[in-house]
């Protein structure tokens, strides 16, 4: 499985891997689509992907993402 190169904290709490996949999945595609990304899209895509791709690096698969979302 996926881990972060440090863990994630934010408001003082360390995320679960799961958790910091999400969140660094979300920040590739949110800066991909230049801060315009729908939350609802981001889930969506998240909770797909992630069961397949766990071991895989979250903004690689954010990327691919796009790449596909955009042909």
């Amino acid at each position: 499985m996926w881990k972060p190169a440090n863990p994630v904290v934010i408001a003082g709490r360390t995320l679960t891997d799961r958790e910091a996949w999400w969140h660094e999945f979300r920040n590739e595609l949110d800066e991909l689509y230049g801060g315009t990304v729908d939350s609802d899209l981001v889930t969506m895509l998240s909770n797909t992907t992630h069961p397949r791709a766990f071991n895989e690096d979250p903004c690689h698969v954010a990327r691919l993402a796009h790449a596909v979302l955009n042909i």
